[in-house]
């Protein structure tokens, strides 16, 4: 076997040693200050390539691999918004509707004016069949998404807020 890129390759093993180097963490430390990662002497590096390794993942769509990666990123360095972001949108893609709002959740407290975390809030919302919760998310996602100039989220979330008051419209008339 010929290996073209040797970055993957010590990518692909950097990320499979991390996570099972996270594995046997006990459970009682102290998870909220990212001692996960000052106990296994992760540098920053190394949260790095894993955080790598876990979008290349995702964008693969492996989502479980991906999902596993992020949660051990998130016990290192749970203040990290983007592996929060990570987390909370391959638990979306598998469902984990709870997992996607307490990582949005952090997005939110950590990072209030960053739309992604009202967005993902919203659509975890949706999913456990909280219209109204997820229309107020999604409508602070597309105030936020529009500051910043993003238009492909803003157009999304329009979307969503015309689908959410037919929905609710819909339950009105339903009563």
């Amino acid at each position: 076997m010929i290996i073209h890129d040797t970055n993957a390759l010590v990518e692909a093993k950097v990320s499979t040693n991390f996570e099972r180097l996270c594995s046997d963490f006990p459970v009682s430390a102290s998870l909220t200050d990212g001692a996960l990662a000052e106990a296994r002497g992760f540098s920053e590096a190394v949260l790095q390539i894993a955080a790598a390794s876990a979008n290349a993942k995702l964008v693969a769509g492996d989502m479980k691999s991906a999902m596993s990666t992020y949660a051990m990123l998130v016990l290192c360095a749970p203040l990290n918004i983007e592996y929060q972001c990570g987390l909370a949108a391959s638990a979306l893609q598998e469902q984990k509707f709870e997992v996607v709002i307490r990582s949005a959740s952090m997005v939110i407290a950590h990072s209030p004016s960053d739309y992604r975390g009202y967005y993902l809030s919203g659509l975890a919302c949706f999913g456990l069949g909280h219209v109204k919760e997820a229309h107020e998310d999604i409508e602070q996602a597309h105030e936020f998404a529009s500051r910043k100039g993003n238009s492909i989220v803003t157009d999304h979330c329009k979307m969503l807020i015309s689908h959410f008051g037919s929905l609710t419209n819909d339950a009105i008339n339903c009563e």
